[in-house]
């Protein structure tokens, strides 16, 4: 997707990364405390946004949010400028939005090993039962129960296809996905 306003044009990780010869954490962790003490940067950007939704599509790495201070920083900052009106004028929609997330155990965290083929087929098979794109169309609810525990093997063979070009080579692709058709074959029995 395109970023109206991209962080890439203040400080990027790679940069970081070479010039202090940091790791992805320690560069994450310099980047988030660069734009911290280069914010006005940020706030100008905004400017001509004022009047929209902002999203801030943030870094994964929760330990950025829980055992250091600089994204809490930034949105300090940002309210005392005039997102302030914002905040306020949305205070109970985020109120209720955080509550139902809570309540409903919305948000979990789940381990993906990109070199690890069964560790993709697991999550793709979570994400597609999470987000109910494994139920295509309407079902009763005998018929939507009866998916999620024995997945169309046809269409999972073609997803996984996709996916494997792009992360496996092509020498292993048949042989990989026979072992998981035959994989998810064994899992219907």
């Amino acid at each position: 997707y395109i970023c109206d306003v991209d962080v890439n044009k203040l400080v990027t990780l790679d940069d970081v990364m070479n010039q202090f010869k940091l790791g992805p954490n320690g560069g994450l962790m310099y980047c988030m405390e660069y734009l911290e003490k280069n914010v006005d940067w940020l706030e100008e950007k905004l400017k001509d946004y004022q009047d929209h939704y902002i999203l801030f599509d943030c870094p994964g790495q929760v330990e950025l949010y829980t055992h250091h201070y600089s994204m809490r920083n930034i949105v300090q900052q940002l309210s005392k400028y005039a997102y302030r009106e914002l905040s306020k004028k949305y205070r109970k929609l985020n109120a209720a939005l955080c509550e139902i997330v809570e309540e409903f155990n919305l948000v979990s965290f789940q381990t993906l090993n990109i070199q690890d083929k069964e560790s993709v087929f697991k999550l793709l098979k979570l994400i597609d039962k999470t987000n109910g794109f494994c139920f295509g169309g309407e079902y009763s609810a005998s018929s939507v129960l009866e998916s999620i525990n024995t997945p169309d093997i046809e269409y999972e063979y073609n997803r996984i296809a996709a996916v494997q070009e792009k992360y496996v080579e092509s020498d292993d692709i048949d042989e990989v996905l026979k072992e998981f058709v035959d994989h998810m074959k064994q899992e219907q029995q």
